[in-house]
């Protein structure tokens, strides 16, 4: 079986600089509840897409909250990258951050 490849970022995604959105309202033992008043929606985020989420402050860059990461968990750089802009792509679909 064919292991799945995910897009590689640009390099001016990877300069991007995410800023969550929402209010933390609580954990659950599936993850984080995070409510977005603007949107009126409430969504749980697993702890990965936490992890990820967490870090957006709209000051480090995704380059940088992928190498936190891949530090973290022995994930290759290349590899985390990939995943963190995936994540974060879909957490700005979702309006969770915001470029």
């Amino acid at each position: 079986m064919e292991e799945s490849r995910l897009p590689r970022p640009s390099k001016e995604a990877l300069e991007k600089k995410p800023l969550k959105q929402g209010e933390l309202m609580g954990v659950t033992p599936r993850g984080v509840i995070v409510h977005l008043p603007q949107a009126e929606a409430t969504y749980q985020l697993p702890p990965a897409i936490y992890a990820v989420w967490s870090r957006c402050d709209g000051q480090i860059t995704v380059s940088e909250i992928a190498s936190q990461l891949s530090k973290e968990t022995d994930i290759p750089i290349e590899k985390m990258q990939a995943i963190v802009y995936v994540i974060l792509t879909t957490l700005a679909e979702h309006q969770l951050i915001t470029w």
